[in-house]
């Protein structure tokens, strides 16, 4: 997982060239807390590939690197909930305006 918010997450994976992503709903698992958050309804924003070769190249294992944006949809009232304690237990936040030392 590469970023997640309330409206959804960005991920990135391996895959083989033909492999084809539907719209499924996605679990998140923390191993160290041992959380699960199961079937989250979610669609697929974009899926793209990210280390596009040369074209006369060809990955050695046949497996190419994509990255995908995931929009959550229709969230019930118990994975809002879940979903708002992963983000505050989990995540760290970013300062709006940056801190630089003069």
């Amino acid at each position: 997982m590469i970023d997640i918010s309330i409206g959804g997450l960005s991920l990135e994976y391996l895959t083989d060239e033909n492999t084809q992503l539907m719209n499924p709903p996605v679990d998140i698992f923390v191993r160290e807390k041992t959380f699960h958050l199961s079937k989250l309804p979610c669609k697929i924003i974009y899926n793209m590939r990210i280390d596009a070769p040369e074209k006369t190249q060809t990955p050695a294992n046949g497996l190419i690197r994509k990255r995908c944006g995931l929009e959550f949809k229709s969230l019930s009232k118990t994975h809002k909930k879940q979903l708002e304690a992963f983000l505050r237990n989990h995540i760290v936040s970013v300062t709006e305006k940056p801190i630089y030392n003069a």
